[in-house]
C-alpha cells in the first residue's frame, strides 16, 4: 500500500508538473515576453533628439541679412518637396551640398525617416534648427520658439513630431531674452512659416507657448489651454480647435481667445502676420500653462489625446 502511495504521489507530482509547463507555454504563445524597441528605432530616438537638442555656446549673434533669409527660404521649400518623396528617392548629397555652403548642416537619421536642418557647429548664431519627417503628406507642423523659456514646449514638440503624424517642427536655438522669434521682423523661423505654407497651402501650424497662472487675473487665473488664431474675430479652425479641446480636457480651463478671455492672444505674433498675409488660415497660437505642460510630457496618453484635439479641430 505504501509503494501506491508513493506511486500515486509521484503521479500527482507529474500531471502537475506538465499542466504548469503547458499552462506557461500557452502563456508565452498568448502574450509574448516584452521585447526592446529595433535597434533602428533606438538609433533614431537617440539621434533626433541629440540633433535638436539646445546648442550651449553661440559663436556670436550675427545680424540677420534679408538675402540670408530669402536663400534659406528657397532651399527650405526645395528640402520639404524633396522630403515628401520616398527617401530611396530623395536627392541628399545634392541638398547637403547646397546647404553647407550657407552654414547649415542638413541631416538625416539613421533609418531615413527624418531630417533635421541645424547651424554649422563652426557658425552658430541661433538661427533655429528644423526638422522634417520623410515620406509623409500631414497637413501638421508645429512650432515652438521659446522653449528655453516656456519650459517644457520644446521637448512636448519633439515628442509629438517623433509620435505623431507631424510633417515638420521648429525650434529656437536662443533664448528669448536676446531674440524673440516670435516678434522679429526677420528671422528664419519666418521664412520657415512661409516655405511650409507655400509647400502645402492648406498646412496647419500649431504654435506652442507656455504661460504662468501667477499674478493673473479674471479667466487666466485658472486657464490651462488658451487657443487663438492672433485675430480679434477667431476663425473656423481656432472655435473648432478652442471646442475640441474644452470637450477633452474641460471646459472650465480651455479658453478661446477674445471670446473668453482677454489675455495671451499672440496678436502681434510675427508668424501669424505672414500666416494670414500668404492666405493660410490655420495658424493658431496655443498657450499651455506649466500644470498642463508637465502632464504633456510626461504622458503620452495626454499627448495623444490632445493632438486629436488639435487635428479634430483643424479638419476642414
Amino acid at each position: 500500500m505504501k509503494h501506491f502511495n508513493h506511486l500515486g504521489r509521484v503521479l500527482i507530482i507529474g500531471w502537475v508538473l506538465l499542466f504548469s509547463a503547458a499552462h506557461l507555454s500557452a502563456q508565452e504563445l498568448e502574450t509574448p515576453p516584452q521585447v526592446k524597441a529595433p535597434i533602428q528605432t533606438t538609433a533614431d530616438k537617440t539621434w533626433l533628439w541629440s540633433a535638436l537638442k539646445g546648442q550651449k555656446s553661440f559663436d556670436g549673434l550675427a545680424e540677420v541679412q534679408q538675402n540670408d533669409v530669402e536663400q534659406f527660404e528657397i532651399l527650405l521649400i526645395a528640402t520639404l518637396n524633396e522630403a515628401r518623396k520616398p527617401k530611396d528617392e530623395i536627392e541628399m548629397e545634392d541638398l547637403q551640398e547646397r546647404w553647407a555652403s550657407h552654414q547649415w548642416l542638413l541631416q538625416q537619421s539613421p533609418s531615413g525617416k527624418w531630417f533635421v536642418l541645424r547651424e554649422h557647429p563652426d557658425h552658430q548664431t541661433g538661427r533655429g534648427v528644423y526638422a522634417f519627417r520623410t515620406g509623409v503628406k500631414s497637413r501638421i507642423v508645429l512650432q515652438a520658439p521659446h522653449r528655453f523659456n516656456d519650459l517644457m514646449t520644446g521637448s512636448i514638440t519633439t515628442k509629438l513630431f517623433q509620435q505623431q503624424s507631424v510633417s515638420a517642427i521648429a525650434l529656437n536655438t536662443i533664448h528669448r531674452n536676446k531674440v524673440d522669434l516670435s516678434h522679429t521682423p526677420l528671422h528664419f523661423i519666418n521664412a520657415f512659416t512661409s516655405a511650409v505654407i507655400k509647400v502645402q497651402p492648406d498646412v496647419t501650424i500649431f504654435q506652442i507657448h507656455g504661460f504662468t497662472n501667477n499674478g493673473k487675473t479674471g479667466a487666466a487665473k485658472f486657464a490651462k489651454i488658451i487657443v487663438s488664431d492672433s485675430t480679434k474675430f477667431p476663425g473656423r479652425s481656432a472655435r473648432q480647435t478652442a471646442l475640441e479641446l474644452k470637450t477633452t480636457f474641460g471646459a472650465d480651463h480651455t479658453r478661446l481667445f477674445p471670446v473668453d478671455i482677454q489675455q495671451l492672444g499672440g496678436t502681434t505674433n510675427r508668424q501669424a502676420e505672414i500666416a494670414h498675409g500668404l492666405g493660410c488660415p490655420n495658424f493658431l497660437h496655443l498657450e499651455l500653462n506649466r500644470d498642463f505642460r508637465a502632464k504633456l510630457d510626461a504622458d503620452a496618453s495626454v499627448r495623444a489625446s490632445f493632438f486629436a484635439s488639435l487635428v479634430g479641430g483643424a479638419k476642414r
